[in-house]
C-alpha cells in the first residue's frame, strides 16, 4: 500500500521511520500528522496545492511538504508525534485528541479545492 500511496501519514516519527525502512522510496511521501500540519500551517495560501483533482492535490501536497521539510524545527523533536494513549490515563487520551484536533484543520485547509 505504501508503494502505491501518494501521501502516507503516521502518528509518530518512529512509525514514519519504520515505513521508510520498509519502503525507502516512500521517504518523500511520509510525514507524521503533526509534522505535515506544521509545514502547511506556515505556508501562504498561494503556495498550497491548486489541482482540481483530489489525487493530484495529494501529490502536490506531498511534493510541497517535502520541499519545506526541516525548514522549521519544532521546539522539541517529539512535537511532531501524536502521543500514544494505549493503556494510559484519560488525560493522555485527551492530549492525543487535542493534538489531532489541532492538526486536522491545517490539513483540511491545505487539501481544500482552490478557486
Amino acid at each position: 500500500m505504501v508503494e502505491e500511496a501518494d501521501l502516507v501519514l503516521t502518528a509518530t516519527r518512529d512509525h514514519r521511520a519504520a515505513v521508510v525502512r520498509t519502503v525507502p522510496r516512500a521517504m518523500k511521501r511520509v510525514f507524521t500528522v503533526r509534522e505535515l500540519a506544521a509545514i502547511v500551517a506556515g505556508l501562504p495560501d498561494e503556495e498550497l496545492p491548486t489541482a482540481d483533482d483530489p489525487v493530484e492535490r495529494l501529490r502536490e501536497l506531498a511534493a510541497l511538504a517535502t520541499g519545506h521539510r526541516g525548514r522549521r524545527r519544532p521546539a522539541r523533536p517529539d512535537d511532531h508525534d501524536v502521543v500514544d494513549p494505549y493503556r494510559r490515563s484519560d488525560d493522555v487520551y485527551a492530549t492525543m485528541r487535542d493534538q489531532v484536533e489541532a492538526a486536522v484543520p491545517h490539513l483540511l485547509h491545505a487539501l481544500a479545492p482552490r478557486r
